[in-house]
């Protein structure tokens, strides 16, 4: 929740409180019968109090969906590092065995020259 939240709970929090305390103070002093002034008032809390969870939920809803909304872009951008990541990786490893196929073949290759060479010589001592 950011500031701008917390301060429109806490206004309602604030204003409820009041309310209980003006209400408190109307039975006190009201010209009507208490039964009946103690009801209008309670019909006025619970208004106020609807309110305030509508206005509360609503705020949750919003904080809910920025939060889901972030969720996704950092996904996103896992994903792409992740993919360019892996390609990364993917052309080093192909580079790599690429290296070790050609070292392998000059060993191979010289392998059969000195070999060659040899039967060259002994053919030639006989």
């Amino acid at each position: 929740m950011n500031d701008r939240d917390t301060s429109a709970v806490d206004f309602g929090a604030a204003f409820m409180l009041g309310a209980l305390f003006g209400a408190g103070i109307i039975m006190l002093v009201a010209p009507r019968p208490r039964r009946k002034t103690a009801k209008d008032v309670s019909k006025r809390v619970n208004k106020q109090s609807q309110r305030l969870k509508k206005d509360a939920r609503k705020h949750f809803e919003e904080a809910g969906e920025l939060a889901r909304e972030a969720g996704e872009e950092w996904l996103g951008e896992a994903e792409d590092r992740f993919g360019t990541l892996s390609e990364e990786i993917s052309a080093a490893v192909e580079d790599g065995m690429r290296s070790i196929r050609e070292t392998v073949a000059e060993e191979l290759h010289g392998m059969e020259r000195r070999l060659t060479s040899k039967k060259r010589k002994r053919k030639l001592f006989r």
